[in-house]
């Protein structure tokens, strides 16, 4: 029983994470309804998603140019990376983002 629950586990995982799944999702309507980031907290997000982003040993598809944050509860964030082409590059943990405000959608330029 505890291998057929791991089994699905492995199989949600598969396709909310991985690249050879959403490798063709693109995200030009999400980035086009989303609100940039652009004001004084932009080196905060950066600084935040690049360290996480660097620690990664992934091969996403092209070059990530773009961060999609989106809020999901109380202070907490999923954050997607995505690529030149406005095409999934990868996903990283969902991220606690305190003492800034943020809309539910938003993006940056990393």
């Amino acid at each position: 029983m505890e291998e057929l629950v791991n089994f699905i586990i492995t199989i949600v995982h598969f396709f909310k994470y991985g690249t050879k799944v959403n490798r063709n999702r693109s995200f030009k309507m999400e980035l086009s309804t989303a609100i940039q980031i652009k004001d004084e907290n932009l080196p905060v997000l950066q600084k935040l998603v690049n360290a996480q982003l660097s620690s990664l040993h992934i091969k996403g598809n092209g070059i990530p140019a773009y961060s999609y944050i989106e809020h999901k509860k109380r202070e907490w964030y999923k954050v997607l990376i995505i690529n030149r082409e406005k095409n999934f590059f990868c996903r990283l943990e969902p991220m606690e983002i305190k003492d800034i405000e943020l809309p539910d959608k938003c993006y940056i330029m990393l």
